[in-house]
């Protein structure tokens, strides 16, 4: 821009995003030497942005936004352009997009990584013949593998249709193993839950009593007969 600016308060498009991430705004001088091409800006900007635990696995993508005032010459603020948003002053915003990773994991010889984050377990199209049942372990690694509990969440899509239960932990050298049963539970109706859309998920949520260890989502591609 022609004039220097003031930053306002930074945030993230999401409220639990920000509530998480701490902020610092750093002004500097750009230079041809450091910056290349951006050299002969006459301002910038260094953002930092710390993200606390607590933001569960997956994908993340959201606008990082940082309000700001135009100065005149003087170091004034001046008025905001008609032309900005709502006339609430102007903004600055920029894609952001990661994952989140956790210590949580799954294995399993019917287990997978989920796209966009968790875990996968796919039964498939299950006959009447075939178990309702399957078996898979959740990982957990860190210094506090060892007195951290895990727990299935009351969250479980469908209600009613899929029941998951977590056994004793054993300890593996660097992390601990907890096994755990998913069983499914036929109804009077056919259910359908392969994964043709991103919600055409069966799921189930794994938490812990520790703040530092995110919940993973095991999402559950399955197809069974009714009674």
């Amino acid at each position: 821009m022609d004039e220097k600016i003031q930053p306002g308060k930074p945030s993230f498009s999401s409220d639990e995003l920000t509530q998480l991430s701490s902020f610092t705004v750093e002004e500097f001088t750009p230079t041809q030497e450091t910056d290349g091409i951006r050299g002969t800006a006459i301002q910038g900007f260094k953002v930092t942005v710390q993200v606390e635990p607590g933001m569960r696995q997956g994908a993340v993508s959201q606008n990082f936004l940082l309000p700001f005032k135009q100065l005149d010459e003087k170091g004034n603020v001046m008025p905001p352009p008609e032309e900005s948003l709502d006339k609430r002053g102007q903004v600055i915003a920029v894609s952001t997009k990661g994952k989140i990773v956790g210590l949580l994991g799954m294995i399993g010889s019917k287990a997978e990584g989920a796209a966009g984050g968790g875990y996968l377990y796919k039964f498939g199209r299950l006959g009447k013949d075939d178990s309702l049942k399957g078996k898979a372990f959740v990982v957990l690694r860190g210094d506090d593998r060892t007195t951290t509990k895990l727990k299935i969440a009351d969250k479980v899509v469908p209600q009613g249709v899929i029941k998951a239960t977590l056994g004793e932990p054993k300890n593996r050298g660097t992390m601990t193993l907890f096994p755990i049963e998913i069983e499914l539970i036929p109804g009077k109706d056919r259910i359908e839950r392969l994964g043709t859309t991103k919600d055409d998920y069966g799921s189930i949520w794994i938490e812990s009593d520790n703040i530092k260890i995110t919940p993973m989502r095991i999402a559950i591609k399955f197809a069974i007969e009714g009674q």
